[in-house]
C-alpha cells in the first residue's frame, strides 16, 4: 500500500501547457524541501494523456493527472482533485503558481500539531523582466521576494493551505460554484466561519507568484478588481452556513466521515421500528450512519433491523440499562460530525437532516425545529412549536427545551456533556439544558422536522409522571443558579422572544399526511422515463395504475409516464436508494377498504395529467393553449384539417392495468381560437363524437370545453 503524502498540492491547470505546469511543480518541489509531497493536476480531458506523459518525464514526485469535463463546475473539478489527494495538508491552487524556495516547508510543519489550521497565501504577479528570469531559471529570489502582493488573499490566483480534516468537515469546495473565483472565495469564507485557526505568520513567510506563460496558448488566470471581490464576498455571505454539497457530493474521499450519525435507542418497539428506520433511509441527505442500540429488547427488534440491507446501519446490543446509557453508547461509537436524535416510534420527514444542517453556521453548534403529533389510530395531527430561541429566559419561565427528535448537535458536544444515566426519563431535556447553560448556541430552523406517533406504550403515557418530575428537576437546576433579581430579569426577557411562523400550520394534513404510517396514508407516485424498468426495480409492477407512452410526429418516443399505487414508506426509502425520482401524492386513508379504481377514472386522470404538461409547454403571455384529442379506432380516418392547423402533434398509447389499451392523437395549439376553428371544421365534417377539446387555464386544465362554450367563442370570432 502506498504511503500517504504529508502535503497534497492540487493544481487547476485548465488551459495550461505541460511546460507551464512543470515549471510550477519544480518550484513547489524545491519549496517543500524535506516534506513528502504529491501533485494532483486537473486538466481538460482532451489534453490529459499528453500532459501526463510529458509531466512524468519532468518530476519524480507522486503525480495524479485528473481529466475533467468542460461542463464541470470549478467546485466539482477541485473536489475531483481532493478525492485523489492523500495528504494531511492540502495546498489548493486555481492556477499554476511559482513558489520561492522558503516558507512553505515551515508553514506545513506548523500543521503537525493536529489542530485545524488555515493559511491564506497572497499571490503576486511577476513584472515582465522577472518573469523572463524565472523562465530562464536565472532568477534571484531575493529580488523576486521584494515584489509586493498584487492579489487579495480572497481573490482567484491566491492559494489556500488547509488541514485535511477541516476540508472534509466542510465537504470540500461548493460544487454549485461555476467559477474558480467564487469557489475559492467561498471556501475561504466557510473555513473562517467554521472557526479554523488562521495562521497569519505562515502566510507572510511564503512567497507565491502567478506562473508566467510558457507556451503561446497558455491561459493565465487574471486578477479580479477590488470592486469585483467586494461584490463576490457580499453575495457569498448571504448564505451563513458553512457545510456544502449536503444532498450530493460528486467526489467523496474514502476517508470522509459520515456527515451525520442518526441515533436510535430502542426497547421492545419492533412493531414501530421499521417505519422509523424507513423514514431515515428516505432522507434527501444520504451521507449518514444510522446507529441503533437495542437496550435489551425481548421482541423481534433484532430481526427487524437485520432485514434492512444497508451498510449505513449499525446494530448494537446491550443489556437493559436505560435510554441514557444507550444514547451514550451511540455517542461513544459515532463516526458522524453531527448527531441527530431520532425515536424508534417516530417518522423523520424527508427534509429533516438537510434543513437541520442548513442551520449550522458561525457560532452555532446545534439546530432544532418544530414537530407534529399524530394519533396512531385516527391520523389526527397537532402542531407543536417552541420559541425561536433556546436560552435561559425561555427555559426558566416555560420549561421548554428543543424537542429532542429535532436536534442536530455536534457529536463532540454529546460526548463532552453526556446523558445523565441516573435519570430514567427526560434525559434529553436535562442534556439540552446543561449544554445551553454552558454556552452551546442553538438555532431554530423554522421548519417541521418529524412526526411524533401518539400511542399507548410511549414514554409520555407509560412513564409520564416520572418524565415530568425529571424535567422539573432539570428546570430547578437553572433556578438554583440565580438570585431573585436575576430570575425576575430573565422572566421579563422571555416575553420578547417570539414564536416562529410555521407556513404549514393551517394545512397539516396536506403538508405532512403523505408521510404518515402506511395504515394511515394512501400514496400515489407519478414517474416518467423508462417507467417499466422503474416499476420493476421498485417492485411495483402489480400496483401500476397506468403506463402512458408519447410519440412525436416522426414516431420517436419522447416520453413515458406511469402512476404507481399503494406506495409504502419502504418504497420511498427504496426510491431514494435507487435514485428514482417522481411526484408523490398522498392523503389520509379511508377507514373502509379502498375500492378497485374504475378504468374510466384512471383514463381521465392520465389524459388530463399529460395534457396539463403538454399545454404548459406552449403557454405564452396573452394566449391560452388548447388541445384537440382524437380517439383512434381501427379504420377511422383522421379529422380533416386538424393536423395541418396544429402547432404540434403527439401520439399517445395508454395501458391501464393489464386489461385496457387506448390510443389517442393529441393536436396542440398555442392559442384557443385557432383550436376552435379547427375543431368546428372537423366536427362539421364527421358524424361520430370521437373528438374532444380542452384548454389550459392558469397553471391547470379546464374541463372539456362544452358545446355552448364552443358556439359562444365561434360566434365571437
Amino acid at each position: 500500500m502506498t504511503a500517504r503524502a504529508t502535503a497534497s498540492v492540487i493544481i487547476s491547470a485548465i488551459g495550461s501547457s505541460a511546460a507551464r505546469i512543470g515549471l510550477s511543480i519544480r518550484s513547489i518541489e524545491a519549496a517543500l524541501g524535506a516534506v513528502p509531497g504529491e501533485f494532483v493536476v486537473l486538466i481538460d480531458t482532451e489534453s490529459a494523456a499528453a500532459v501526463e506523459a510529458e509531466l512524468r518525464g519532468r518530476t519524480a514526485s507522486r503525480l495524479h493527472v485528473v481529466a475533467t469535463e468542460p461542463e464541470d463546475s470549478a467546485g466539482v473539478r477541485m473536489n475531483a482533485g481532493f478525492c485523489h489527494a492523500t495528504g494531511d495538508v492540502i495546498l489548493a491552487l486555481d492556477d499554476c503558481m511559482v513558489f520561492a524556495p522558503f516558507g512553505l516547508e515551515e508553514a506545513i510543519g506548523s500543521f503537525q500539531s493536529g489542530s485545524g489550521r488555515l493559511v491564506l497565501i497572497p499571490a503576486r504577479d511577476l513584472p515582465e523582466d522577472l518573469a523572463l528570469k524565472v523562465l530562464e531559471d536565472k532568477v534571484s529570489w531575493a529580488d523576486v521576494s521584494r515584489v509586493p502582493p498584487s492579489r487579495s488573499v480572497l481573490a482567484p490566483g491566491s492559494p489556500i493551505m488547509v488541514d485535511r480534516k477541516s476540508l472534509l468537515q466542510l465537504r470540500g469546495f461548493d460544487e454549485k460554484m461555476a467559477s474558480s473565483s467564487h469557489a475559492f472565495c467561498d471556501l475561504k469564507l466557510r473555513l473562517k466561519r467554521m472557526g479554523v485557526e488562521l495562521s497569519q505568520r505562515s502566510s507572510e513567510a511564503i512567497r507565491c507568484f502567478v506562473a508566467p506563460a510558457v507556451a503561446e496558448a497558455d491561459v493565465v488566470v487574471a486578477a479580479n478588481s477590488a470592486a469585483e471581490i467586494a461584490e463576490m464576498i457580499n453575495r457569498l455571505e448571504l448564505d451563513e452556513s458553512y457545510i456544502r454539497n449536503v444532498t450530493s457530493w460528486s467526489y467523496r474521499p474514502d476517508d470522509a466521515p459520515p456527515l451525520v450519525t442518526v441515533a436510535i435507542a430502542t426497547y421492545n418497539r419492533a412493531d414501530y421500528l421499521r417505519d422509523s428506520i424507513n423514514s431515515v433511509l428516505m432522507q434527501t441527505v444520504d451521507d449518514f450512519e444510522l446507529i441503533i442500540v437495542d437496550d435489551g429488547s425481548t421482541d423481534d427488534t433484532q430481526n427487524v433491523v437485520r432485514s434492512f440491507d444497508d451498510e449505513r446501519i449499525r446494530y448494537l446490543y446491550q443489556e437493559n440499562q436505560g435510554i441514557a446509557a444507550a444514547r451514550n453508547m451511540i455517542a461513544d461509537t459515532s463516526r458522524g460530525t453531527f448527531t441527530a436524535v431520532h425515536d424508534d416510534d417516530d417518522i423523520m420527514l424527508p427534509w429533516r437532516l438537510e434543513v437541520s444542517l442548513s442551520g449550522i453556521r458561525a457560532g452555532v453548534q446545534a439546530s432544532y425545529g418544530s414537530w407534529v403529533n399524530f394519533d396512531n389510530v385516527t391520523g389526527e395531527m397537532v402542531l407543536h412549536v417552541i420559541r425561536e430561541q433556546f436560552c435561559m429566559p425561555v427555559s426558566l419561565v416555560t420549561g421548554q427545551t428543543p424537542g429532542h427528535a429535532t436536534w442536530l448537535v455536534e457529536t463532540r458536544l454529546v460526548r463532552q456533556f453526556r446523558y445523565n444515566e441516573s435519570l430514567s426519563s427526560a434525559v434529553d431535556h436535562n442534556l439540552a439544558l446543561r449544554m445551553m447553560r454552558a454556552g452551546v448556541s442553538w438555532v431554530h430552523t423554522g421548519k417541521v422536522l418529524f412526526l411524533r406517533r401518539m400511542h399507548p406504550t410511549q414514554v409520555s403515557n407509560s412513564d409520564g409522571k416520572r418524565q415530568k418530575y425529571a424535567a422539573e428537576l432539570s428546570r430547578f437546576m437553572l433556578q438554583f443558579a440565580g438570585s431573585d433579581d436575576d430570575l425576575a430579569t430573565l422572566r421579563e426577557d422571555s416575553k420578547a422572544i417570539l414564536w416562529p411562523k410555521i407556513p404549514e400550520k393551517g394545512n397539516l394534513e396536506e403538508s405532512f399526511g403523505t408521510y404518515l404510517p402506511d395504515h394511515l396514508a394512501l400514496r400515489t407516485l407519478h414517474v416518467q422515463g423508462n417507467v417499466a424498468n422503474k416499476a420493476s426495480r421498485l417492485q411495483k409492477l402489480k400496483s401500476t395504475s397506468y403506463i402512458l407512452c408519447e410519440e412525436d410526429e416522426t414516431g420517436q418516443i419522447v416520453g413515458e409516464y406511469a402512476e404507481f399505487l399503494n406506495v409504502t414508506l419502504g418504497d420511498l426509502a427504496l426510491m431514494r436508494n435507487l435514485r428514482v425520482h417522481g411526484r408523490l401524492e398522498g392523503k389520509l386513508a379511508p377507514s373502509a377498504e379502498v375500492p378497485i379504481q374504475d378504468p374510466a377514472e384512471v383514463l381521465d386522470r392520465a389524459i388530463r395529467g399529460r395534457l396539463q404538461g403538454l399545454t404548459g409547454t406552449l403557454a405564452k403571455p396573452g394566449r391560452t393553449p388548447a388541445a384537440i384529442i382524437w380517439t383512434n379506432s381501427d379504420g377511422a380516418r383522421p379529422p380533416v384539417g386538424v393536423a395541418e392547423a396544429a402547432d404540434r402533434t403527439r401520439q399517445i398509447s395508454l395501458a391501464i392495468r393489464q386489461d385496457y389499451r387506448f390510443a389517442f392523437t393529441v393536436y396542440l395549439f398555442e392559442d384557443e381560437p385557432k383550436a376552435l376553428r379547427a375543431y368546428v371544421r372537423a366536427v362539421d365534417d364527421r358524424e361520430d363524437a370521437d373528438l374532444a377539446i380542452y384548454r389550459r387555464s392558469g397553471d391547470g386544465l379546464d374541463t372539456e370545453v362544452t358545446e355552448l362554450r364552443i358556439q359562444e367563442l365561434v360566434n365571437g370570432l
